[in-house]
């Protein structure tokens, strides 16, 4: 689960500026002293799977939250 500050959440839809397609956070998996990361999954294709820097995701010249969806 995210921390509080990050923003970001299991669920939430990303978009990648100048990129039709829409990711969604599928994770946010647990790596010791590193900064925080989120796995995402294409929501037309959830084989594609990446994993990004909290701080990347929430930078706004690069991506662009579009939507949020229950996980169940």
């Amino acid at each position: 689960m995210a921390s509080p500050r990050s923003g970001v959440q299991p669920g939430q839809h990303y978009r990648q500026n100048g990129s039709p397609l829409v990711w969604r956070v599928e994770d946010m998996p647990a790596a010791g002293d590193t900064p925080p990361h989120a796995r995402l999954c294409r929501v037309d294709d959830p084989t594609s799977v990446k994993l990004l820097s909290v701080a990347a995701l929430r930078e706004q010249r690069l991506y662009k939250l579009v939507g949020e969806s229950a996980i169940r």
